[in-house]
C-alpha cells in the first residue's frame, strides 16, 4: 500500500525515495517529545520520535526498502536528523553503559504474565 502524497515533506520526481515529514512538538516531560508524522494517523510520545515513527511507518506500510523519515523542528524546511525507515525501525538507544549507542530493537515482553494473542481477544 503506497502513502498519500500529501504526507510527504516534498513531492519527488522518483517516488521511491520518499521522506516521512515527522513533526516534533512540545517536550511534554522530561526527554520525552510528541510528534506527529504529516497527513497519517501515525504520532505519540517518545524518547526517540524518529526510531518509534520509523516502526509505525513499517507496520502501516510494510516495506519500505528505499523510503527515509526526518524530524522537522515547526517552521524548518531541513530535518533535524533522518534516517532510511528500515534502518530506524529496527534500531534503538540504549543508555545504560557509558555512553547511549544504537542496538537491535526488541518489542517489550512482559514476562510476568505472558499471555497469547488468544487469551487476549477472550
Amino acid at each position: 500500500m503506497m502513502p498519500p502524497m500529501e504526507i510527504l515533506a516534498e513531492a519527488p520526481e522518483d517516488y521511491s525515495k520518499v521522506m516521512y515529514r515527522i513533526e516534533r512538538g512540545e517536550e511534554v516531560s522530561p526527554a520525552r517529545w510528541a510528534y506527529t508524522v504529516g497527513g497519517t494517523p501515525l504520532g505519540g510520545v517518545s524518547r526517540q520520535p524518529l526510531l518509534d515513527a520509523c516502526r509505525q511507518l513499517k507496520s502501516l506500510y510494510g516495506s519500505m526498502a528505499d523510503d527515509r523519515a526526518g524530524v522537522f523542528r515547526a517552521g524548518h524546511d531541513e530535518a533535524d536528523i533522518s534516517c532510511p525507515v528500515m534502518a530506524g525501525a529496527d534500531l534503538t538507544v540504549d543508555e545504560g553503559g557509558r555512553r547511549p549507542r544504537f542496538v537491535k530493537w526488541e518489542p517489550f515482553r512482559n514476562c510476568s504474565n505472558p499471555l497469547s494473542l488468544t487469551e487476549l481477544a477472550l
